[in-house]
This record gives C-alpha cells, structure tokens and sequence, in this order.
C-alpha cells in the first residue's frame, strides 16, 4: 500500500511536468558560470602535531584530469619544508569501492611539490591525505576537497503553484527537465526528464543518480523509471542547497552527466 501511494504522488507531480512548456521556450534567462569553474580549487591543512602546513591548489579542480600543486611549510615559521617527498592519498566516503587511489608529487621547487592526474574521478566530498617524508620521519596532514562540477547552460522557471523546473542543455540539442516536488524539508520526488531537440522524449538505456546535501555529503539515489526517458527518485531532504548529478546513457548515443542544484525551503 505505501508503495502504492508514493506512485500516486509520483504520478500526480508527473502532471506537474506535462502542463509546463516545452525545454525550447521556458521563458527564463540561461545562466551560466564559466568564471567559477575557470578559478582552481584550494584547500589547506595541518598534521595533528601542528609541524607542518600544507596549501593544495587544484587547477581546473572539476571532476576528471588536474593539476596538483602542494606547498609544503613549516607550521610556526611558514619556511619551506625539507621534504624528501609527497604523495596524496584519496579516498571517497560514499564509494569506498574506489579504494585509495594514489598521486605521487615531483620536487618543482623550495617546499613545492606537483603533479598531474585523474584521480578525482567521481563528485562527492574526497577525503585526502597529504603523506610527507622528512629526514626525522613522515608526517600525514588530513585536506578534504569537492570537485567542482563543469559549467552548464541552466534555464530555470519558476511559476507559483508549480514547482521550479531547471532546464539544462545537453548535448546535439537535447535537454533535460529537472524539478523537485514539493521542494521543501521531507520527503520529495526528484525527477529527470531528458528530450531530444525536436521535443520528444529521449529514450535512456541506463541511469544512476547522486544528491549532495548542503553539508557536503554525498549518498546514492535510487531512480524509478517512468518512462523511456523519465526518471523519479524518492529521498527525504533537509533545508538547503542540494546538489542532484545523473549519468545517463541514451540508447543510441554516448554518455553523459548533468544536474542542477535547487534550493530546498523549509517545510
């Protein structure tokens, strides 16, 4: 029975989406943000001793392929360390199938260190050890980071009495519709619906989804199918900004991921 109402919602919110105008003439402006993802990504932290500071610079710091660059000081002075060498250590709470992958980082100069690398493979919070060899020994300093996701094209419309649809364009001309319903604190269905350019629906042969909550966390969604190319999932959210990526693969075409990110009002 209660799988039964949670369609009936789903299926009354699937209405929602039917009523509203095509992906082709939302009227609302595109937003994008180019300049956020062209600044690199920066963190800092210190070992339990408080002996030695790390500064990390991830260049573009997106998923996939970066720049690392560690500069590696003395905590107290702010002097370059005489380090031996640097390694970074990665690991993903929400995935722990991935392992700890590893990037060893070469001398550039004084108490700099880089590399380069794909080891941020997926979005979510990484937990990163930075492991620094000295002559007196090793010392591990704890980062966390969160790849930025890359820049999209959003269209958003907002009607009252409906809920806030993000329009997102993919590639060849597609488009995907993606909105929360009800959109605020509880239980809410997240729903992705891709088209193709002619404004049919774009048939998806595989799905998976991931939400971030404000705080950083990642967890996995569970998506119901609805369509050929709409998709639903059921998850309890806090108030917030939230953070709903997909990866999806159409039938006949290539890979791709998008998301949006809407904020979640109090209940």
């Amino acid at each position: 029975m209660a799988e039964v109402a949670i369609a009936a919602g789903i299926l009354g919110a699937t209405g929602v989406l039917s009523e509203l105008a095509p992906a082709a003439s939302v009227a609302a402006a595109a937003e994008q943000r180019p300049s956020a993802a062209a600044r690199p990504l920066v963190v800092s932290g210190h070992d339990f001793a408080t002996s030695v500071r790390v500064r990390l610079t991830v260049t573009p710091g997106t998923v996939g392929p970066n720049r690392f660059r560690a500069s590696v000081m003395d905590y107290d002075t702010g002097r370059p360390v005489r380090a031996s060498s640097v390694q970074l250590m990665f690991s993903l709470a929400s995935d722990p199938q991935l392992g700890t992958p590893s990037l060893s980082l070469s001398r550039a100069a004084s108490g700099t260190w880089t590399g380069q690398g794909t080891v941020l493979s997926m979005f979510g919070r990484w937990d990163v050890q930075a492991l620094i060899q000295e002559p007196g020994g090793g010392v591990q300093v704890p980062l966390s980071l969160v790849p930025k996701l890359p820049p999209e094209k959003v269209q958003v419309s907002a009607v009252k009495g409906q809920p806030t649809v993000y329009t997102i364009a993919l590639p060849h001309g597609g488009s995907l519709q993606s909105y929360l319903d009800p959109g605020k604190t509880g239980v809410n269905a997240v729903h992705f619906t891709f088209f193709r350019a002619a404004g049919n629906s774009l048939p998806i042969a595989s799905a998976s989804a991931t939400a971030m909550a404000p705080s950083g966390a990642t967890r996995p969604l569970k998506l119901i199918r609805f369509g050929s190319g709409h998709f639903v999932a059921n998850s309890a959210l806090t108030q917030g900004k939230w953070t709903f990526l997909i990866d999806a693969t159409p039938r006949n075409g290539l890979a791709f991921s998008a998301y949006f990110s809407p904020q979640v009002a109090p209940g």
